[in-house]
């Protein structure tokens, strides 16, 4: 049996919460005690809310006047105790608590995986105007409580969290015991070195400590710090915090299985995200098993992993993979569908998709080719593309920067993939020709042939000294390198669309070229192949 008083200041607020859940279908009105009218619940809400605050509008000095409490009983202790007996016992908890003459109201909730009832009153005596005494208010709940298990035998149900009920919401059951769950977790977790660090990985299981009055309260909270369900005092926690003193390092397997970890969930969130903030990142992590958490007292990032029990603190590997981040989503999918809608734009325009992107006047194709040459492009005019604009409409000027920064920088590494892999198909293809002209040369090459591949022999190697690449070894690995060039997945989808449109073998580019170099026909039916 878990009963929780709930630290609700406002009265209204307590009775619309229980209202509105009537109204959504997931509860309905239980029991009513000491009311004027024998059926409040035939009335509408603002009768039941007229009835509290009348009583509480006699001492406006009060602040805290709300009476919130959830009584919950685990489904083992339904068995074992029906309804008529529930609102027996709920009426002599009111007793004992000194709220025994006092006008409540009790809903029964069936919105979580079990029945609970919630159970709204007034701190304000409704004869006297006075604030009734709420001193040792929680000790005399938890002697309730164990009188109640006592008499019809409950137990406290422990609770065996799984990695996903580690994430707490607006409308997770047993509370308590998770919350108390996570506070077991870490008290018997390596690398926590203080109290601060403790509430730091505390922030990233979504709880936040509070002071209040002379105590402190555990709050939930959403993933931008909102807290979303009513606090619990930390006193009612019965597991403490409690700092390890065994500071041993963990076993290093250890710490490499969890830098394993890290450093695959930081490569499946890049998978997905072009540019992605901290926030989405955090939560990505920690459907991975990966708590990250900002620690206070050293001023950078630390990962807590559930599953060792451990603080991992390697802030060379947390820095490298956290540079990556923005403060702005982009996913790759969205990133590639500008890029494709882009490309067609400039096909639409220009004969070669590379035409929108270089000058060929300033800049020839074949300088393209020199791999120290830096790839310029021209300014692009992103605002014909429909799908930029549709993305993007949201961003600021600052994300809009870097996105237009980030397609610029992909489509010089696109360029240059091509221009590489161009060159590998070039030297395929002459390497082809020539082991086919010694093949069926049975007295060598002939002068125009050897004049044609220069052959140089140097410590009895030879090489081929006009290839398009430079000085090249004549006895490369055939198979490998054509196996190399037919693997699947040389290109993505926008490089090979790009590729398409390319204009690297068109004789219009190479017009000295036409019958000197045999290699442009073969590089025609080479590029045939990869699109």
């Amino acid at each position: 049996m878990v009963i929780v008083i709930h630290q609700t200041a406002d009265t209204r607020n307590a009775l619309l919460y229980n209202e509105q859940k009537v109204k959504e279908g997931v509860a309905t009105f239980f029991h009513s005690a000491n009311t004027l009218s024998l059926n409040p619940f035939l009335y509408d809400h603002n009768h039941r809310m007229k009835i509290l605050l009348d009583i509480e509008s006699r001492n406006s000095k009060v602040k805290n006047k709300c009476l919130h409490i959830s009584f919950n009983p685990s489904n083992t202790d339904c068995k074992k105790m029906d309804e008529k007996t529930i609102r027996h016992e709920i009426s002599k908890m009111m007793e004992q608590m000194g709220y025994g003459n006092q006008p409540y109201f009790v809903y029964k909730h069936k919105d979580l995986d079990r029945v609970h009832y919630h159970v709204v009153s007034t701190r304000i005596e409704k004869e006297t105007g006075k604030k009734i005494k709420d001193n040792y208010e929680h000790q005399k709940m938890q002697r309730f409580i164990g009188e109640l298990e006592q008499k019809y035998g409950l137990t406290q149900e422990a609770s065996q969290l799984k990695q996903n009920d580690f994430t707490l919401n607006a409308t997770c059951e047993d509370l308590r015991s998770r919350i108390e769950g996570i506070f077991r977790l870490l008290n018997s977790s390596s690398g926590i070195e203080s109290v601060t660090m403790y509430h730091d990985i505390l922030s990233a299981f979504n709880l936040e400590t509070l002071r209040s009055g002379k105590g402190f309260i555990v709050a939930v909270t959403d993933n931008e710090g909102h807290i979303i369900r009513s606090p619990m005092r930390l006193s009612d926690i019965r597991e403490k915090v409690k700092i390890p003193e065994d500071s041993r390092n963990p076993e290093k397997q250890m710490v490499k299985q969890v830098e394993e970890q890290i450093n695959a969930g930081f490569k499946e969130l890049f998978k997905k995200y072009r540019f992605c903030d901290l926030q989405t990142a955090s939560i990505e992590l920690k459907e991975k098993g990966l708590y990250l958490f900002w620690n206070s007292e050293t001023s950078n990032y630390k990962v807590y992993n559930p599953k060792n029990k451990m603080v991992f603190s390697n802030s060379f590997l947390l820095d490298k993979q956290m540079i990556r981040l923005d403060y702005f989503n982009l996913t790759n999918q969205e990133f590639y569908a500008i890029i494709k809608d882009y490309n067609q734009v400039l096909a639409e325009k220009h004969r070669f998709v590379s035409e929108g992107l270089f000058d060929y006047e300033k800049f020839p194709a074949n300088n393209l080719k020199n791999p120290e040459i830096a790839l310029p492009l021209k300014a692009l005019n992103l605002s014909g593309s429909q799908e930029y604009t549709r993305i993007t409409c949201g961003m600021d000027d600052l994300s809009k920067s870097f996105t237009e920064s980030a397609i610029k920088d992909y489509y010089r590494y696109s360029i240059r993939r091509i221009i590489e892999t161009e060159q590998r198909i070039n030297q395929y293809d002459f390497y082809r020709e020539y082991n086919q002209n010694r093949k069926f040369s049975k007295n060598g090459l002939k002068n125009c042939e050897s004049i044609k591949y220069n052959l140089v022999k140097v410590d009895d190697q030879f090489y081929l000294n006009n290839h398009p690449a430079g000085l090249q070894e004549v006895s490369l690995n055939m198979e490998q390198l054509k196996s190399h060039l037919e693997g699947k997945n040389i290109f993505t989808k926008p490089i090979l669309e790009m590729m398409r449109l390319m204009p690297w073998c068109s004789n219009d580019y190479f017009p000295n070229n036409k019958k000197k170099n045999p290699k442009i026909k073969s590089r025609h039916s080479k590029r045939n192949r990869y699109g």
